[in-house]
């Protein structure tokens, strides 16, 4: 179809821009009763699934649906660089130790606005190159399906799909143009059966018919592969749906990818709740942290709970079979400067009623106690969880800083005449880099790209 749709011919002159005017979602000459205008999400775009960063000014970022982009300085100016391929649904976006850029197409959210995609692409000049079709790793393998997460090792890349979790060899002497292979998928009978060519260690493929199965597109979803910072061969993923099923959990690797186990974690998490999960190292690998979402809750429907959210995790030795501790649920956050506390004005539900859609968690990696998490709001803990912040509230509304003629940028400073500005609300992505020596954390949501210092305060 791709090699068809590159062969039409052009009907028709070419179209031009008539307009150059950014959207600015907090316009002071567009003040209406039923827009979010004065909130203080600024200028905006569409969702950013996917963001990576390094330590000289450049930032990548990856919209839902609108393919890869570039900034040199920072953010602020932006130029794509993926128009070119198959598919331009984003899925994960992310720096190898190389300084080549892996772009994952097909975003894996589940909110039922998402395309699948056309593969994985490296890109090994980000900072001045575009990507083309011929940057494809792999063949077909990873054609028409969604991919939640990139993650590497010296010697490898592992893929967190909605068909499993899946590995390339990467590095001196790898053949990027060989097949992929199937690590780990927890059901493989509702998987095609032409996928058993590419997996060395599972059968069984196809056994269930496939075609018109209601259920096949839930079997086997990974959520988020981690690679352990002390040892690369264990690898760990998350795998199971939103709703629940009886895979659903924790998944480990103690030989680079070969076999995997089903963990049966300790302490605060109840291995019976595991749906949609995010993890995070911290640099040394001492510091487990994870996002988890409840299947439990969600079943209950809105009406019943005003969140979806589980909790926020620690595991302090780096072991996924924990002994876990919970840092963080709805109602911690909720005081933590929250515009979805009820006491001031909040929608109805509390922080994490999109968790099973929303989430990212980063540690820096100068600090391990220092946390930034995503779900429909941005929180920082700088102390392992045991206080947070918001400080990237939903919106300003109802905080008494707020007034209806307040200004944001571009119009007026941040905070000069009532509360600072915040991020777009429902995050999806995350990243730590450095502008002109100072460092930032980027976080993606439902309206674009923000960032502030790394070790700002509150209200940076």
């Amino acid at each position: 179809a791709y090699s068809q749709r590159t062969g039409l011919s052009t009907v028709g002159s070419s179209w031009s821009e008539v307009t150059a005017v950014k959207y600015d979602a907090d316009d002071p000459d567009y003040r209406d009763y039923y827009s979010n205008s004065s909130g203080g999400a600024g200028l905006t775009t569409g969702r950013i699934t996917g963001l990576a960063a390094d330590n000289a000014g450049n930032v990548y970022a990856a919209g839902a649906m609108g393919g890869v982009w570039r900034s040199t300085t920072g953010g602020g100016k932006w130029t794509p660089i993926a128009d070119a391929l198959p598919s331009l649904s984003s899925g994960d976006l992310e720096l190898g130790a190389d300084g080549a850029l892996w772009f994952a197409t097909g975003e894996a959210n589940t909110g039922g606005t998402s395309y699948v995609g056309s593969g994985v692409y490296r890109l090994a000049n980000p900072t001045s190159g575009k990507f083309s079709p011929s940057n494809r790793v792999g063949g077909t393998e990873l054609e028409s399906t969604t991919i939640n997460s990139l993650r590497f090792t010296k010697t490898r890349v592992y893929a967190a799909s909605l068909r499993g979790v899946w590995y390339h060899a990467i590095g001196a002497g790898a053949n990027l143009s060989s097949a992929w292979t199937l690590a780990y998928a927890p059901n493989p009978g509702y998987l095609p059966k032409d996928l058993q060519q590419y997996s060395t260690t599972q059968t069984g493929f196809g056994t269930i018919t496939t075609a018109g199965n209601s259920n096949a597109a839930y079997k086997n979803i990974v959520n988020d592969v981690a690679i352990d910072p002390k040892n690369e061969q264990h690898i760990i993923a998350a795998i199971g749906w939103r709703s629940g099923d009886t895979y659903n959990g924790f998944y480990e690797s103690n030989d680079n990818g070969v076999s995997w186990a089903k963990i049966n974690p300790q302490g605060g998490i109840d291995a019976t709740d595991i749906g949609y999960v995010n993890f995070a190292f911290s640099k040394s690998g001492d510091k487990l942290y994870a996002i988890n979402q409840s299947p439990r809750l969600l079943n209950k429907g809105t009406g019943t709970v005003n969140s979806y959210l589980d909790g926020i995790y620690v595991s302090n030795t780096g072991n996924p079979a924990g002994p876990w501790s919970k840092i963080a649920e709805s109602t911690k956050l909720a005081n933590s400067g929250s515009a979805l506390k009820q006491a001031v004005g909040g929608k109805g539900y509390g922080p994490g009623i999109q968790a099973w859609y929303n989430q990212f968690i980063i540690v820096d990696p100068n600090d391990a106690n220092h946390v930034y998490a995503g779900l429909e709001e941005v929180y920082e803990t700088k102390d392992g969880g045991a206080n947070w912040s918001a400080v990237g509230p939903y919106w300003n509304f109802y905080f008494s800083c707020w007034n209806q003629n307040i200004l944001y940028p571009p119009n007026g400073a941040s905070g000069a005449n009532g509360c600072p500005q915040t991020t777009h609300s429902d995050q999806h992505s995350v990243a730590i880099g450095t502008v002109s020596g100072k460092p930032y954390v980027f976080v993606g949501n439902d309206g674009g790209v923000y960032r502030r210092p790394l070790n700002g305060a509150v209200n940076a």
